[in-house]
């Protein structure tokens, strides 16, 4: 069996006990296939491509928070932990925003935690929500320090009239 190209993909057959599956051996990097983003390279790339932003929506539902329904947390996630997270999970296909959100939540529940009182479950109550990539780093990452700092990932809250 030989591989066979079409348009923007390179298969080869592979037989396995009365069924023939393909593989794909190449992608055209000219494709809408190809990946969107190219792999950063740690020398040459630039702040924006060192990091990913992502900012969630902060609703308290707990009795005890005055919250103005705009808090939110900005987290920066270094795009290493992106590429980590792939090579640790290689059958698992999600696009870097998705994986950034996926990473970032549970800092960015701490990191509100702090500020305001959120219930045992906030993913499930929606506390946290609305996950939003940024294309790059907010004012509010260089006027102060971070609220709060795991494994390389930095978050910021973000919100007035809140008691702490």
């Amino acid at each position: 069996m030989r591989a066979v190209r079409f348009r923007a993909l390179t298969l080869r057959p592979i037989a396995d006990q009365n069924r023939i599956t393909l593989s794909i051996l190449r992608i055209d990097p000219q494709s809408r296939l190809a990946l969107t983003r190219r792999a950063f390279h740690p020398k040459t790339g630039t702040m924006s491509q060192q990091f990913l932003y992502v900012q969630f929506k902060v609703t308290p539902k707990g009795t005890l928070t005055r919250a103005t329904g705009r808090e939110t947390v900005a987290t920066e996630l270094p795009a290493k932990h992106v590429a980590d997270w792939k090579r640790q999970r290689p059958g698992r296909y999600l696009t870097d925003e998705e994986i950034a959100i996926e990473l970032t939540q549970g800092v960015a529940i701490t990191t509100a935690d702090r500020f305001v009182v959120l219930s045992h479950d906030p993913l499930k109550e929606q506390e946290i929500h609305s996950g939003r990539f940024l294309p790059e780093r907010l004012p509010v990452m260089d006027e102060r320090e971070c609220d709060y700092e795991d494994n390389g990932i930095r978050a910021w809250f973000i919100g007035a009239g809140v008691l702490t």
